[in-house]
Order: C-alpha cells, then sequence, then structure tokens
C-alpha cells in the first residue's frame, strides 16, 4: 500500500528556518560583496592552484614557502595574460587613433582655429576683456577648478585602491594556500557534530559544480572569444581582435558576450567611414559573426566541453541572473549559475523531498 507524507508541523518549520536563513545569507552576502570580492577571488586562486602547491610542497618541504611560490607564480601568470590582452589592444587603439586621425585632417583643424580666432577677436572688446580677468571672475573660476581637480585626485585614489585590491587577492591567495586544511577544520567546528556529515556533503558538492563549471565556462570563453576574434579580423573590422577578447570574456557571465555588440557597432561606423562601404553592409558582417558564434556556443562548444553541468532551462538560467546579480552585483552573475544548480539539489533533497521515516518507503513498507 503506497504511503504519502503530508506537510507536518515539523516539516513545515523546517522549511520555514531553511528558507530563513537562506534569505539572511543572501542579506548578508549583499551587505559585504564589495568585502568579498578579493577573497571570492583569492579562493578561486587558491582552490585552482592547490593541487600544483602540493607538488611544489613536495620538493621545497616549507608549506609557507610552498604557498609562497604558488601564489608569485599564479599572479605572474595572471599578469602576463592581462599584460598580452592589454598589448593587442593597445595596437588596435592606435589603428582606431589612425582612422580618427585620418578624418580630423591638419588643414580642416586649422581652419576651424581660425575660424575661432577670427569669431573670439572680433567679439570680445578691452572692456569685457578686463571683466574676465577681474578678481571676482578668477575666483569664480578658482571654484569651477576644484571639482576638477577633486576628480583628478579620485581618479589617482581610484589606482591606488585597485593597486590595493591586487595585493589583498594576493595575501589572501598566500594565507588560503597556507592553511586550506586548517580553515576547513575550523569551518566544520562551528556546526554541530550531526550537521557536519551534511556540510561535508554541500561544501563537496558546490566544489565540484563550481570546478566543472569555472573551468567550463573559461574554455567556452576563450574559445568564443578566438571566433569573435577572428571573425571581426577577416572582415576587416577595427580593433576587431579587442572587441573579440572583450566579447569572450564577457561570455564567463551567461548571454552577456552580447553587450560587445556596442563597440562593434561604433566600430564598423569607423570602418564605414574610412573605406567609403555602406554602414549596413558592414553591420551585416558584423551581425554574421555574431550569429556564427553562437551557433559555435550552442552547437559546439557548450554542449561539448559543459554539456548539462547546470540542468537549468533558459529562462531559469536568465532568472538566477536577475536575482544573484541584484543581491550581489557582477559577483553575483558569475556565481548565479553553480550556486543555483547546488542550492536547488539540496532544496529538493532535503526540504521539498525529505527521507521517509524509517520503516517506510515511498513505494510502500518493506
Amino acid at each position: 500500500m503506497h504511503h504519502r507524507r503530508g506537510i507536518t508541523v515539523e516539516r513545515f518549520l523546517h522549511i520555514v528556518l531553511v528558507s530563513a536563513i537562506v534569505v539572511l545569507s543572501l542579506f548578508l552576502l549583499n551587505a559585504v560583496r564589495d568585502v568579498l570580492l578579493p577573497f571570492v577571488l583569492a579562493l578561486a586562486i587558491a582552490y585552482l592552484m592547490y593541487p600544483f602547491m602540493l607538488r611544489v610542497q613536495r620538493v621545497v618541504r616549507l608549506r609557507a614557502l610552498a604557498a609562497l611560490i604558488t601564489a608569485l607564480i599564479a599572479l605572474l601568470v595572471i599578469g602576463g595574460l592581462v599584460w598580452l590582452v592589454a598589448d593587442i589592444i593597445t595596437l588596435e587603439v592606435k589603428e582606431l587613433r589612425r582612422l580618427l586621425g585620418d578624418r580630423l585632417t591638419t588643414d580642416s583643424l586649422m581652419g576651424e582655429a581660425m575660424a575661432l580666432e577670427h569669431q573670439v577677436l572680433g567679439s570680445v572688446d578691452a572692456d569685457e576683456l578686463k571683466a574676465m580677468v577681474s578678481p571676482e571672475r578668477l575666483q569664480e573660476l578658482g571654484q569651477k577648478a576644484v571639482p576638477g581637480f577633486l576628480k583628478g585626485v579620485s581618479g589617482v585614489l581610484g589606482v591606488l585602491a585597485t593597486l590595493g585590491t591586487i595585493g589583498a587577492v594576493a595575501l589572501y591567495t598566500f594565507f588560503i594556500l597556507m592553511d586550506q586544511e586548517r580553515i576547513i577544520d575550523g569551518i566544520r567546528s562551528l556546526f554541530p557534530s550531526r550537521s557536519r556529515g551534511l556540510l561535508k556533503e554541500v561544501v563537496q558538492d558546490l566544489a565540484r559544480d563550481l570546478n566543472i563549471y569555472f573551468r567550463g565556462q573559461f574554455l567556452v570563453s576563450m574559445g568564443l572569444a578566438v571566433v569573435y576574434a577572428t571573425g571581426f579580423k577577416l572582415i576587416g573590422l577595427p580593433v576587431g581582435i579587442g572587441i573579440g577578447i572583450l566579447a569572450g570574456l564577457l561570455n564567463m557571465v551567461p548571454y552577456m558576450a552580447i553587450l560587445s555588440i556596442v563597440p562593434a557597432t561604433f566600430s564598423a561606423a569607423l570602418m564605414s567611414l574610412d573605406t567609403g562601404d555602406a554602414f549596413t553592409a558592414i553591420m551585416a558582417q558584423v551581425l554574421i559573426v555574431y550569429a556564427v558564434a553562437i551557433v559555435m556556443d550552442n552547437m559546439v562548444l557548450t554542449p561539448r566541453i559543459l554539456g548539462k553541468a547546470t540542468g537549468l532551462p533558459p529562462a531559469m538560467v536568465l532568472l538566477a541572473l536577475s536575482v544573484w546579480g541584484s543581491l550581489m552585483g557582477l559577483l553575483g552573475m558569475i556565481l548565479a549559475l553553480p550556486f543555483t544548480t547546488v542550492l536547488i539539489a539540496y532544496l529538493k533533497r532535503y526540504v521539498l523531498e525529505p527521507a521517509p521515516q524509517d520503516g517506510t518507503t515511498s513505494d510502500g513498507p518493506a
């Protein structure tokens, strides 16, 4: 005889408690998301480099030295990739400046400058000139210059903040690598002994899903960057390689690569001005590149590399991106799919479909 349990008071309270914990955790993550970003980046680097660090430790023996070497190598590799991409983009920007320079010839600029000079000298008399350099006017100009100066100072502080973030990521990576087992044991000790088995299972599942997703998504994104950059280069699009790399990086967040169509459209307009070809014809070629990349993504790259790692339908993917993005910004959008996959799996397993009581199963008594 089939036995089906209804929602008991205990099960209802369990659902409410789990939901409250999830909501509270999301609010806490939202409150500290800016502080968490360097730590999450360091956690990802440490996770990926941990097997390498163990090999280094077998050679140098000292854990701290192995962690330091691994962190430095990781930063050098990342810095080298950033330098390579920046060098490519610099060459593309030089080409862009050449195109803009060709459109703004020296003769046209000199003509505009002479016209402006004639207009200024012909419209300003001596009295107006004295008024322009009066103490009151100079004070007013000084007051207007202060915001510009502060903006410059703000830019310098922004650069220093970026360097500070890089330094924080390096330190976090070093300490996580050095004390990874101790950190895990410390977190585990915070939970009751009866919950540690579940905690270990959750952490292992989350680590597995994050590993599969991020490594797969990175390979997919790099593959798409090659497709976009090659396509844009073949059609002669200015800054095509840079836009292709940008599209690949944006693809780390699903469906975001399409945002690169904005600079691609601007570049197509410049190409039209430079070559004299119709803008619509150039834009049609750009759209063909995007169509080919989308087909390659959906038919080849994602199925072969990621497969059905998340198991989420497109509508759920968009919803997850929206919810996590509103809660945690860019970090939330990057973590949205693996977090949502694990959350749904555990809600199904432990809340919506809990294990039956001893001696009974969903199909009947043993």
